[in-house]
């Protein structure tokens, strides 16, 4: 993976990352109903999972941009992927029939439709991890080239 592929994926990412993890703070913004349930999985108020994931997505996308040393951004890409990808296993394990509450209120709002938000979602979490270990075998993988992305 050349050094210009393996930035605009670590760019696209960040700026996903960066726009779920708004999303996410938004709204919280609005409070509701939403913001007082329990979680699923962590069984804690979907607020405080909001508030963390935020918070991470933010803090990884800040590294992907920020960061001189691949194996330390494409290591915590992959790491929120697999992150993303148990949350939605477990979803599924534990029989939870409704959408990921992922963003919060945010889609409601908005007036978008939950199964193509959930559909986006997925398609998102696809391509970061994905992503992050094509980027893992192809570039990191070589230690001469994952010195360095400046």
């Amino acid at each position: 993976m050349s050094y210009f592929c393996l930035r605009t994926f670590l760019i696209s990412a960040a700026t996903v990352l960066y726009a779920t993890g708004a999303a996410k703070l938004l709204s919280l913004t609005r409070g509701g109903e939403l913001m007082l349930q329990r979680d699923p999985v962590f069984s804690v108020r979907i607020l405080i999972v909001l508030v963390v994931a935020a918070f991470v997505e933010i803090a990884v996308a800040t590294l992907c941009i920020v960061s001189t040393k691949s194996k330390l951004a494409i290591s915590a890409l992959g790491s929120i992927s697999i992150a993303f990808l148990f949350y939605r296993v477990m979803l599924v394990w534990l029989g939870f029939k409704g959408y990921c509450p992922c963003l919060g209120s945010f889609t409601d709002d908005l007036g978008l439709s939950r199964p193509a938000v959930d559909l986006v979602l997925v398609g998102i979490l696809v391509y970061l991890l994905a992503g992050s270990c094509i980027a893992w075998f192809c570039f990191v993988d070589d230690d001469s080239k994952s010195q360095s992305l400046r």
